[in-house]
């Protein structure tokens, strides 16, 4: 049988897991990021056309948001 003690720190570890995934997903999105300034993809990997771009009109509809990965 758990104590409240028990029960307070399992909070407490729980609640520090869900700070560390929060910082290791922000890691990977700015590494993700770094990763295509450096190699030139930012563009194609964020599905941007320049020459809709430049003109201001898109010839896709908006794609949904992706599903989150986990």
């Amino acid at each position: 049988m758990a104590t409240s003690y028990d029960v307070i720190l399992s909070q407490r570890d729980l609640a520090q897991a869900r700070s560390n995934e929060v910082v290791t997903e922000s890691d990977y999105v700015k590494a993700r990021t770094a990763l295509d300034r450096a190699t030139g993809t930012t563009l194609p990997n964020n599905r941007v056309i320049l020459g809709e771009a430049y003109h201001g009109q898109v010839s896709r509809p908006p794609s949904a948001l992706p599903a989150n990965e986990k």
